[in-house]
């Protein structure tokens, strides 16, 4: 057989296949792609639960030589199954949630997108708290340590002498009296007064209340940083790890006052001053006292971001209705024998002598900041690695600056998973920056947060 020129089939001497392989050896060897650098989100998460382990195993240490009274480190908490006949009802507005949300938060008018946070806030917070009974909603209520029980001090002495020695009877109150002022107190006897008696209508109220902290945030973002930041940080604001403590813990009542006392100055910053700015400096100046008579801990977060809010507008002027609206809603406390001042004292006082004094001040300066990080969720942690956009920062810095203050006074060893609920939903914020760099990525970071909301429910038993 005679060989052909250039067959395909054969080398020089006849050999098959030659001819392929001569072109195998030359050819250019497959393109590798070397592999990506995981991004600064997913390093963020890792440090975070680095960080977990870390203080976890530092305090299963510690605890050989000092109770921390911790549960799951760094939670109050203890360990528990959470897991009951209505987990799949909360699994259903977690999804409805994460599929529906980003969505909604687009398409809807503004009015209506805020209104809606809501209802949902209030459907997601509960049905996580019920998970395995509706009557868990009113639980806390009636723990030994909260608020209710000394309802009957109050109905046997009335509450003007309950206000007038308050601070004197505080170490005989349970701790959560103990750490705050007599705000929520007053608020569950005003609701027996009105009709709405009990743990049941009590606990409706409160989430109820509580829930209304991402509308008042969604106003003040629309008016400070634009309509766009605040439909993005929308179904953040919901769908957060946060939730875990609307439904039904007091300081969800602490966070939504001082948001609208919040919103009310940055709406009397943003538009033109008369009339409308004074009565909503007034209001801002009348909500912020009623939070700081819930809480003690809400002086650097109120501080921060009405300061920023008159500074960055430069409306100096706001300072005088804000004060004044402070100074006449106190004046029915001072009346009733209650002055503030003395309640911080006597507080500190309590604060110093209760299992704190047992709290190591550097491992909680750390371990703060670590059960913080999980409660803000991993969306957020994920946005923070990136930075703040500039138009939230002006909402956002201030918080974190309340934080770092809250952090270094010591007066929030442990149990900030709650103490600090009024500092997340404006952290929260930060996330437009995920989302606009990713807006495909939405979904998944609600549905981590919704995951990880579930995961601590089930996993721990929070003793509020």
């Amino acid at each position: 057989m005679i060989e052909r020129a250039g067959d395909p089939g054969r080398g020089r001497a006849g050999e098959p296949g030659r001819g392929r392989a001569e072109r195998r050896a030359w050819a250019l060897p497959p393109l590798t792609v070397p592999p990506r650098p995981w991004p600064r989100e997913a390093w963020a998460l890792l440090a975070v639960l680095a960080a977990w382990i870390v203080v976890l195993v530092v305090g299963l240490l510690l605890y050989l030589v000092t109770p921390l009274h911790l549960g799951v480190i760094p939670f109050h908490g203890g360990p528990g199954f959470g897991i009951g006949i209505f987990t799949p009802v909360a699994i259903a507005v977690g999804a409805l949630l994460v599929t529906a949300g980003p969505g909604l938060a687009a398409r809807l008018p503004f009015g209506r997108l805020a209104l809606l946070t809501w209802p949902a806030t209030i459907a997601w917070s509960a049905s996580v708290a019920g998970m395995q009974s509706w009557l868990d909603l009113s639980g806390p209520l009636q723990s030994r340590y909260d608020y209710y029980q000394v309802l009957p001090d109050v109905h046997r002495v009335g509450l003007h002498e309950f206000l007038a020695t308050y601070t004197e009877r505080l170490g005989a109150y349970p701790i959560h009296v103990q750490g705050h002022p007599p705000g929520m107190v007053v608020l569950l006897r005003a609701l027996e007064v009105i009709g709405l008696g009990g743990p049941g209508w009590a606990a409706a109220v409160i989430i109820v209340i509580g829930a209304s902290a991402p509308v008042a945030v969604l106003l003040a973002a629309r008016a400070l940083c634009g309509e766009t930041a605040a439909r993005q940080a929308a179904p953040f604001l919901v769908a957060g790890p946060w939730v875990l403590f609307v439904a039904t813990v007091a300081d969800g009542v602490y966070a939504a006052v001082a948001a609208w006392a919040i919103t009310a100055v940055v709406l009397a910053a943003t538009r033109r001053p008369g009339a409308g700015a004074v009565v909503l400096a007034l209001l801002g100046g009348a909500f912020g006292s009623l939070a700081l008579h819930g809480t003690y801990g809400l002086v650097p977060l109120l501080a921060a971001l009405m300061g920023t809010v008159i500074v960055v507008r430069r409306r100096w002027w706001l300072v005088v209705p804000v004060a004044l609206g402070g100074a006449t809603a106190t004046v029915p406390w001072v009346v009733a024998g209650f002055w503030w001042l003395d309640g911080l004292d006597a507080t500190r006082h309590w604060y110093a002598v209760s299992s704190a004094s047992e709290r190591p001040y550097l491992y909680f300066l750390v371990a703060n900041l670590v059960a913080f990080a999980i409660i803000l969720g991993p969306g957020v942690v994920a946005a923070l690695s990136r930075g703040i956009p500039r138009d939230v920062a002006v909402l956002v810095v201030p918080t974190l600056v309340a934080v770092a203050v809250a952090d270094l006074s010591g007066l929030s060893k442990a149990e900030v998973e709650r103490i600090w609920l009024p500092f997340v939903p404006w952290i929260t914020l930060v996330v437009v920056g995920l989302v606009r760099r990713r807006p495909e990525h939405v979904r998944a970071w609600l549905a981590g947060g919704v995951g990880l909301t579930l995961l601590l429910q089930s996993f721990v038993t929070w003793p509020w």
